[in-house]
């Protein structure tokens, strides 16, 4: 497993169709920050990104993980997508209201350093479901690629 910034850790698990990655984190605020990480080092490789700025989306409260986890990650392909802002560092903080806010410290895309190794077109809830045990919390994701 491929450890991230944030001490979360993922590797890619078999898939008929598309692709799916396993993340694994020590609660829900590190999973879904582990998730946005693992997949910027899906997609590009996070050992190429410079945090230069920082980017925040609210993800609203944490009832409904799997929601929580599939906005995360549409959040951060969009910020690839339409600001060109690849996450290299995320976490996610636990409001006074208990809506979750995601903290991205993201590097500009610039094609000279960075070099695409796969293009992910959308997060999906097909098979996502988080569980946890003694060590923590773990999902499934399927990537549309």
């Amino acid at each position: 497993m491929r450890r991230l910034p944030n001490g979360a850790r993922w590797r890619e698990v078999p898939h008929g169709a598309d692709r799916a990655l396993w993340v694994r984190g020590r609660d829900l605020p590190d999973l879904v920050a582990g998730c946005v990480l693992a997949l910027s080092d899906f997609g590009w490789g996070i050992e190429s990104l410079r945090p230069v700025e920082v980017a925040t989306v609210d993800l609203g409260e944490g009832r409904d993980a799997e929601g929580v986890i599939f906005r995360a990650l549409a959040e951060a392909l969009f910020l690839v997508d339409a600001r060109g802002l690849l996450p290299a560092d995320a976490r996610v903080e636990v409001l006074a209201s208990g809506s979750l806010r995601l903290v991205m410290r993201c590097d500009r895309l610039d094609p000279a350093r960075h070099r695409r190794r796969r293009a992910v077109k959308a997060p999906t809830f097909h098979g996502m479901r988080v569980r946890r045990d003694r060590f923590g919390v773990g999902v499934r994701l399927v990537l549309d690629v």
